[in-house]
């Protein structure tokens, strides 16, 4: 949003820049051995560099601690199976029905009672709970005479039969992810350049309750200054 009103050699968004590349490396799910040697560098760099454009203000502890995570790591492993997060989404409905109940006697039964209750009611009453859960926005019929020759044959590859009824729609949301119309998605990566490969969402098909997505290809540059990509 603001990449293109920075100057390319601000060494203050660099600076920012960096702890963004910490960030998503600290974050990500699986990692190479490589990648740890490269958050140790990045981290080290990143600490230096406060020093410089900071050097009237003092380290934070935490800026302290990020030098141990490449050694945590080797440890234990992607970080982010460590974090408190889950629990503080969890504690958070404790916390919230402790308000609710207001009433401080023997609360921990209270907190229990109630949070069983809510699990067997979601799991009793609510198949979607625990089977794959489907939305869409509403539909409209497709027919296949009057699509295009590509796109009919990109449907008969992905097993669309043309005797059953085909449906539209704009936007539909799988497992709690919302894919619209004109939204892009990563399809892959490519080799050469390794960078990912973009589909932008044309269309939306669904029959029989499967989801069908008509992608249009893109490629990408990578944009180290605005820390995004450019598709064409």
């Amino acid at each position: 949003m603001v990449g293109p009103m920075v100057p390319a050699d601000d060494e203050h968004w660099k600076f920012f820049l960096s702890l963004k590349d910490i960030v998503e490396i600290v974050f990500a799910p699986c990692l190479a051995l490589g990648h740890v040697l490269l958050l140790q560098t990045k981290i080290q760099d990143h600490i230096a560099t406060f020093n410089m454009l900071f050097c009237d203000k003092a380290l934070k502890p935490k800026q302290h601690f990020m030098l141990h995570y490449p050694r945590y790591f080797l440890l234990y492993g992607p970080l982010r199976l460590c974090w408190c997060m889950r629990f503080e989404s969890k504690h958070y409905y404790f916390t919230r029905l402790t308000r609710v109940v207001n009433n401080y006697k023997n609360i921990c039964y209270t907190l229990a009672q109630r949070h069983q209750m809510q699990l067997a009611y979601h799991l009793a009453s609510d198949s979607a709970f625990l089977e794959h859960n489907l939305s869409m926005s509403s539909t409209v019929d497709a027919d296949m005479n009057y699509l295009s020759d590509c796109v009919v044959d990109a449907l008969v590859q992905n097993s669309v039969s043309r005797s059953d009824p085909l449906h539209q729609c704009k936007f539909v949301s799988v497992n709690g992810l919302t894919y619209r119309c004109r939204m892009y998605v990563i399809t892959d990566f490519d080799s050469n350049s390794d960078t990912p490969v973009f589909g932008r969402i044309d269309n939306i098909f669904i029959q029989q309750m499967k989801v069908h997505f008509l992608l249009r290809i893109c490629k990408s540059n990578y944009d180290s200054h605005l820390s995004s990509y450019e598709l064409v």
